[in-house]
């Protein structure tokens, strides 16, 4: 489909001229046009792939941003990935659960980069979208060691909220779920759909709500739900 690959022409004029450092007005230009050619894209399978290519351009833009504090690298970055979220937003690949997972992933990602954090953390959780978006896993497949991860992590949540690093015990809270339970998702929802849904905000969100409020009355933690498999 000429309109498939005009925009996939444009998606690798972007990529070259972010790391030749062309003009930003260069640049921005050929956004334009690729969000002209996203207004006109039919319905396709092939939507996440567009937004996964479109989140590759935003790291690399902004890891120019953060590594030379460029303020125009910093605005591309946030213009592609509204541009990704927008056009995730107007796809129906994904069902209820995926939806929910990735418009909170989004979220996120929109809130480090407004927040100018570093590069390193948001390329990661670009990575965890990208992921999500394509279907495609290349974790290890020893469940056993990812579920032991996942204790070691919240061992050491519950070890930094009594010495008070609320940041540190967040971080673990991060990786528990970004480096470990994404890739325990598609077994444990095929086993029970709704107990994954139930453990994806419990881990996602609601643990780490609790941190972040310094709460100290944590008297269950998510990963206790996985015995019942």
């Amino acid at each position: 489909m000429k309109q498939a690959d005009d925009l996939h022409l444009v998606l690798l004029d972007i990529h070259s001229k972010i790391e030749s450092n062309a003009p930003s007005g260069e640049i921005l230009a050929d956004v334009a046009v690729a969000e002209q050619l996203v207004s006109e894209f039919p319905k396709s399978q092939q939507v996440p792939f567009v937004v996964s290519d479109l989140l590759t351009a935003a790291d690399e833009s902004y890891q120019i941003a953060i590594s030379e504090n460029d303020i125009e690298h910093h605005l591309m970055s946030v213009s592609l990935v509204d541009k990704a979220v927008q056009l995730f937003m107007s796809d129906s690949s994904f069902d209820e659960r995926q939806t929910g997972e990735l418009a909170s992933f989004f979220d996120e990602l929109k809130i480090k980069i407004a927040q100018k954090q570093d590069f390193v953390s948001v390329g990661k959780l670009i990575t965890t979208i990208q992921r999500d978006l394509t279907g495609t896993d290349s974790a290890s497949s020893d469940h056993e060691h990812l579920y032991a991860m996942i204790r070691q992590h919240y061992d050491r949540t519950l070890a930094e909220i009594k010495d008070g690093n609320y940041a540190k015990a967040e971080e673990h809270v991060i990786a528990a779920y970004l480096d470990n339970f994404e890739y325990l998702e598609a077994d444990i929802g095929k086993a029970d759909e709704a107990l994954l849904h139930k453990m994806e905000l419990n881990m996602r969100e609601n643990l780490r709500a609790m941190v972040q409020e310094k709460n100290h009355m944590m008297r269950y933690s998510p990963l206790s739900m996985i015995q019942y498999l």
